[in-house]
């Protein structure tokens, strides 16, 4: 089956149709989300994250195999919630250890020298055209490796089977060959606008549902207030975990579709050159 965007945001709803796995990744989701508020105990949240991921790698890949929404929910519906959560842990782990090594790149060699020049311009009160030149580069390298993430992360779901294959992908950024397939598919420029609009729509739905938590505070006594601030935490972390959940299955079907649109035109272009 041809997929297209219609079904990389419209299946993500598949998973309120299979209860018994919408109800464990809610609450974990929940869990994860009210653990991340506590100070020091928090940071466990990271590595619950990483199991999230790995069922987002094999989420992608059910998504990629599946030949139509009710064989996509049969596949998820049968398969153990373990395996779901673990059986790509490891590609899950080369991913984040490849995104702290691009992170620390870029903070070294993109946002420190771009920061200097800030400070300069602060200082001096004066930034020149070379300055402008000289941040350039790192603006554009930053720009580049976020806009290739999406097709990364397919190819590592998709194609990728070991971490040291997994961990390769994620450096697929400095590959000439790898960037002009990306850079250079009008496809997959449509489809990232397409997926910047979805998140964007997200976005505006989560800041509406907070409105509610916003009543005339000057009427609360203290204990209607201390109150208040509870019910709005739970409140606020259950949307939050809904909004997770539903972006985690969506993002998983837009990795997989970005790397399909990528590898079809390469396809097409070695039958053409055949």
């Amino acid at each position: 089956m041809k997929k297209d965007f219609k079904e990389v945001w419209s299946w993500a709803f598949s998973i309120i149709g299979i209860p018994r796995l919408f109800w464990s990744l809610f609450f974990l989701y929940w869990g994860t989300t009210l653990i991340s508020f506590i100070p020091i105990i928090g940071n466990v949240a990271i590595l619950i994250e990483i199991v999230f991921f790995s069922a987002s790698l094999r989420i992608a890949k059910i998504f990629d195999e599946s030949f139509s929404q009710q064989e996509y929910r049969n596949k998820l519906a049968s398969l153990e919630f373990k395996k779901l959560l673990f059986d790509e842990i490891i590609k899950a782990g080369a991913v984040f250890l490849g995104l702290i090594i691009v992170v620390i790149i870029v903070v070294i060699f993109g946002l420190l020298p771009i920061f200097f020049i800030m400070v300069k311009g602060i200082v001096e009160r004066s930034i020149d055209f070379y300055d402008f030149l000289y941040v350039l580069p790192f603006i554009v390298i930053i720009s580049v490796i976020f806009y290739m993430y999406p097709y990364i992360i397919g190819k590592i779901a998709l194609v990728s089977e070991t971490f040291e294959e997994a961990l390769k992908s994620m450096f697929s950024f400095v590959f000439p060959s790898e960037i002009k397939k990306v850079l250079f598919n009008l496809k997959y420029f449509i489809l990232s606008l397409k997926a910047f609009l979805v998140i964007l729509v997200v976005g505006i739905v989560f800041v509406i549902s907070l409105i509610p938590i916003f009543p005339a505070l000057e009427t609360l006594d203290e204990n209607e207030f201390n109150v208040l601030v509870a019910l709005d935490f739970i409140y606020v972390s259950v949307i939050i975990s809904f909004l997770n959940l539903y972006m985690m299955f969506f993002l998983s079907h837009y990795y997989a579709l970005a790397y399909r649109v990528v590898k079809k035109k390469e396809e097409i272009e070695e039958d053409f050159s055949g």
